[in-house]
């Protein structure tokens, strides 16, 4: 890799109107030192590149003159190695902050979003690491005041006694809202094909808001608190779809491929467990089988395609459908799994969701938690759903 060190050093000196006696004095070196730099017949020490970098206020990249491709890879190994850092025991928090300082030092990157998602909750959420988680988030936001991920995990992780501050400052009145806004504009202009184009991208995230919150008091956690939520949930998606279930087909009618997914394997797991503990074996199986079938249609997907939403309602945006090698628990110390991704776009925000065979096996084999299933464990139709789902996890180190 050839760098360009000592150009640079000099072309920021210049910019920052030094002289080389005057870089030597800051550095705690001679001119001498200097001159060879920047005539590239030497090499500054490595311990002098951080303050050379702060000094001149760019990145150790930008002051290596490293490609673009090189830094990018830099950055993705720094964040690995730091996330990964995260869940060494015991947590050595020194080395953390070090690890996070140097990342920041290296400017904004695009992989920086791994830090709010795979890094270990008990360190995102601790007090020793939250002033620099801010510093990271000042820097992101300075760049982008709109990045929704940087935003939503500081919201998680900042303290009650600035949190208020925050929000002022990053979120937005509802009225002002950016679709909001121009909803207005598209009724009063007419321009109604716009109008109905943004009004679904409002409907679809509004029901997949619908079929993910709880609707139970979820300070309970009983099976009998979510049926009625469950139930009205998988109602809402079949009159959605404009679909009507069988005894065959109970939780997906139509057995396409939707952007609704997750959410109908969630539901389905969820009727299979509620009717079992009920003892309704025949409908336990039937809602398990349907669900499992229409789990292995998902995960046919291998190359990026469109999808729909499966609904009357939404007819002129669609969303994508891809193979993806990522871990269930966002622990980069853990094998890659492969799933399956649904996503839309739309303005700055992206809406998603991944689908892993894994997260559908392990209530059908947990040992603890998920007694509702003993009525109808040891039948042949219930094994046979479980080897049908072990088939479709496949992982990679």
């Amino acid at each position: 890799m050839k760098l360009y060190l000592g150009e640079n050093i000099r072309k920021l000196r210049r910019e920052n109107d030094m002289t080389q006696d005057q870089l030597a004095a800051r550095l705690g070196v001679t001119y001498q030192s200097v001159s060879r730099w920047e005539n590239g017949t030497a090499y500054p020490d490595m311990e002098l590149l951080p303050p050379l970098a702060q000094l001149f206020r760019v990145s150790i990249d930008t002051l290596l003159g490293m490609p673009e491709e090189e830094k990018l890879e830099r950055s993705r190994k720094m964040i690995n190695d730091f996330c990964k850092a995260t869940y060494e025991t015991p947590t050595d928090f020194e080395k953390l902050k070090s690890m996070l300082a140097e990342i920041r030092r290296d400017g904004f990157n695009v992989p920086m979003w791994r830090i709010w998602l795979e890094t270990n909750d008990s360190v995102r959420n601790s007090k020793e690491m939250l002033p620099e988680f801010r510093l990271l988030a000042d820097m992101i936001l300075k760049d982008d005041p709109q990045d929704s991920t940087t935003i939503e995990a500081m919201t998680v992780m900042e303290d009650d006694q600035h949190i208020g501050n925050f929000l002022k400052k990053y979120s937005y009145d509802i009225d002002l809202l950016h679709d909001n806004l121009l909803r207005r504009r598209y009724r009063a202009r007419g321009e109604w094909d716009k109008y109905e184009k943004l009004k679904q991208y409002r409907l679809a995230e509004l029901i997949d808001i619908l079929l993910s919150e709880s609707f139970s008091d979820t300070r309970k956690g009983e099976l009998s608190d979510n049926t009625a939520a469950n139930k009205f949930k998988l109602d809402l998606l079949h009159s959605f779809c404009g679909e009507t279930p069988t005894a065959e087909h109970p939780i997906a009618p139509k057995g396409e491929v939707d952007f609704f997914a997750q959410s109908r394997l969630d539901l389905g797991i969820a009727r299979a467990c509620y009717l079992g503990a009920l003892g309704d074996k025949e409908n336990a199986l039937a809602a398990l089988e349907d669900t499992v079938g229409y789990l292995e249609k998902v995960m046919t997907v291998t190359k990026t395609g469109k999808i729909s939403f499966g609904s009357p309602f939404i007819r002129d945006i669609t969303a994508e459908a891809y193979e993806f090698w990522a871990t269930p628990s966002n622990n980069p110390t853990e094998p890659k799994e492969r799933c399956v991704c649904m996503e839309y776009i739309h303005g700055n925000v992206t809406t998603s969701s991944c689908i892993y065979p894994s997260n559908t096996l392990y209530p059908l084999t947990a040992e603890h938690g998920w007694e509702w299933f003993d009525a109808i464990r040891n039948e042949p139709r219930y094994k046979a759903c479980v080897e049908r789902v072990k088939r479709l996890v496949v992982t990679k180190e």
